[in-house]
């Protein structure tokens, strides 16, 4: 590039931004407001902050910045364009001695610099507040900001979508709407659907450099129209797009009535040695929660004739909690992936502390709801009140977060569980009384995928047990920390009973015995279309242990579309650069009756009327060369 071209590429650049940095303002203070607004309205939830949870702030912030970057990119787009397409405004802008593609540049380059402007200042601004103390009470991690940056990056295809749907040589209603659709659905697709932000930041480069060479080539067009083949492509690539993007919505939606409803379809139950049916269905208390139908040891005859029946089992009602709180598999924009909140007995301490994992630091950080700053910092072995811990950090990684039985939380790391225990109610803050203390005697071999307690649903209603699943066992752990049953289990892919051999009910022998039941989703419960849910059975007679996992074949409309949306992302935007390329005829319209034809004839076929010649006011020089030629051959 020479140095002609430099100056008229930083020329390009100021103008750009003297004329539209006003609308990148006003489009900073209203995405600014918005934030403020989504993120102070009341939820529920628990007590983290006030008045809003510590998921549901960042997620709302998240959301703004992804719709707001998404109209600031559409906005700045149209208002770079437009206006320059009137009273020769654009000819004008071309007839600069140098090569149409530094003019576009420079015009991209800065509606780029104004949209990360503003979009980038809300997002700073929502993040200084939360990391100065005092601000938030929950810990700050650098990393919570990932979601935000993934979604304005999204917004930059948006943006060459804007452009190439203002350049297009076609009707609002046809060709120039199939860009905008391409750029939010790819914008939408990349956000919601790709798990680690360095797979978001390729993608949206991705998509954008598409967008963008489509905006280009719509920009350079104007040098030399096709002639009416070009129309036949256009008509093609918008049937293509909108099949494709109508495929993708059907197939999402598809993909997540199936997921529904296999998570209501009946699981299998090991009970006495004997197969019983277990119907899930959602809790009217808890999104995640589960209500199971499920039976006590029985005698066979009694087992045989309800596993037979038809319809819903006439089995006691076990409401489970499903409170497993997993942050192994978490998508990058969710805030628990770097913050787990831990939700301590609501008659301790709930209402006036706030308790944390900051996986940054890997310790505990309890905050004071009404002060907002942090009042004490737990490790593996003691509270410190507001300084440094003492013995140093967990160790491992968190898997996931769930009650204990004498209303303790359970921190479940990769090798060891720990027990968390709050302060009795009305104690202080800083009590000492915060304990973390090991569950296992021992740290594990294996890496542990979930844990979970279950009390007993036999005459010993004091005692319970916990759950400890591995990717290919199962342990089960009493209170005290000791190894009462490992046994190894299946995974397998289709809903089937695996029964310990010789594992008999106690009811057929006719004793009493403890029985312990319960409903566990492992942490490989995440994207991809992949349920895991568990049914598990201890018996202090012995063993009946289940374990059942939905994989992508049991939701086969989901796996596949999932990874050919991408691929039709991409396609589409190839298609859009084809188009580009290929131009179509200007349109011009008649004075008298304002029907619009192709420049080919000097009367008007539907009134009769001449259309205008040629301008003769000096703009002349600055015309296309497409109706000049057109000119010299009439």
């Amino acid at each position: 590039m020479n140095g002609l071209a430099w100056s008229a590429l930083r020329a390009m650049f100021w103008k750009e931004c003297r004329e539209n940095a006003k609308w990148a303002l006003l489009a900073s203070v209203a995405l600014t407001v918005a934030m403020a607004v989504v993120t102070t309205q009341p939820s529920s939830g628990f007590p983290f902050i006030a008045p809003k949870s510590f998921a549901d702030f960042w997620t709302s912030a998240d959301h703004a910045i992804l719709f707001g970057s998404m109209l600031t990119a559409l906005l700045l787009g149209f208002l770079q364009i437009l206006p320059e397409q009137r009273r020769d405004q654009w000819e004008f802008l071309r007839h600069r001695p140098v090569a149409p593609a530094v003019l576009f540049w420079g015009k991209a380059c800065a509606g780029l610099t104004l949209y990360l402007a503003a979009c980038a200042f809300p997002l700073l601004a929502v993040s200084a507040w939360a990391a100065a103390p005092g601000g938030m009470a929950a810990p700050f991690d650098p990393r919570l900001m990932l979601a935000g940056c993934a979604a304005i990056a999204c917004g930059a295809g948006v943006y060459f979508a804007a452009l190439t749907s203002a350049l297009c040589a076609g009707r609002w209603a046809g060709v120039r709407v199939l860009p905008l659709c391409a750029g939010a659905a790819a914008a939408y697709l990349n956000y919601s659907a790709i798990p680690e932000f360095w797979q978001s930041l390729a993608a949206s480069t991705l998509a954008s450099a598409l967008l963008a060479a489509a905006a280009c080539s719509c920009f350079l067009s104007g040098e030399s129209p096709k002639p009416m083949s070009a129309r036949p492509a256009l008509a093609l690539t918008c049937i293509l797009g909108c099949a494709a993007l109508g495929a993708i919505g059907c197939a999402a939606m598809g993909w997540r009535g199936e997921l529904s409803r296999r998570e209501e379809d009946p699981g299998v139950l090991p009970a006495s040695g004997r197969i019983v049916r277990a119907t899930y269905a959602p809790s009217e208390q808890r999104v995640d929660a589960s209500v199971v139908s499920a039976v006590p040891d029985l005698k066979d005859d009694l087992g045989a004739a309800t596993a037979k029946a038809a319809g819903a089992p006439r089995f006691p009602q076990i409401t489970l909690t499903g409170d497993w709180q997993s942050a192994r598999n978490d998508r990058f924009t969710s805030p628990q992936r770097y913050v787990q909140p831990i939700a301590i007995d609501p008659f301790a301490d709930s209402t006036r502390s706030c308790v944390f994992y900051a996986a940054l630091r890997r310790r505990i950080e309890v905050y004071s709801a009404a002060t907002r700053r942090v009042t004490a910092q737990i490790d593996v072995g003691d509270a410190r009140p507001g300084g440094s811990c003492a013995t140093g950090p967990f160790p491992g990684r968190l898997v996931g977060v769930t009650g204990g039985l004498n209303g303790e939380m359970l921190l479940v790391f990769s090798r060891q569980i720990y027990r968390l225990s709050a302060p009795p109610a009305g104690g202080a803050v800083l009590s000492r009384s915060w304990r973390v203390t090991p569950l296992l005697r021992r740290p594990l071999d294996e890496d542990i995928v979930s844990a979970a307690s279950s009390r007993s649903l036999g005459p010993g209603l004091h005692r319970g047990v916990y759950f400890v699943a591995f990717a290919s066992s199962v342990q089960v752990v009493s209170e005290a920390g000791d190894m009462l049953v490992s046994q190894p289990t299946e995974r397998g892919e289709a809903v089937e009973a695996t029964v310990v051999p010789g594992a008999r009910g106690a009811a057929e022998r006719g004793g009493d015995s403890d029985r312990y039941i319960l409903c566990a989703w492992p942490s490989q419960s995440g994207d991809a279309g992949i349920r895991t849910r568990a049914m598990l059975e201890f018996s202090s007679s012995g063993a009946l242990l289940r374990r059942t996992r939905y994989s992508w074949a049991a939701a086969p409309v989901g796996a596949p579309w999932r990874a050919a949306g991408p691929c039709v992302i991409v396609a589409l935007s190839v298609l859009l650069a084809i188009a580009a390329v290929a131009g179509s005829p200007a349109r011009v319209s008649c004075p008298k009756c304002r029907k619009g034809r192709i420049v080919t004839e000097d009367l008007c076929a539907h009134c009769g009327a001449a259309f205008p010649s040629a301008p003769r006011d000096g703009t002349e020089v600055f015309a296309r060369r497409g109706f000049a030629e057109y000119v010299e051959a009439r």
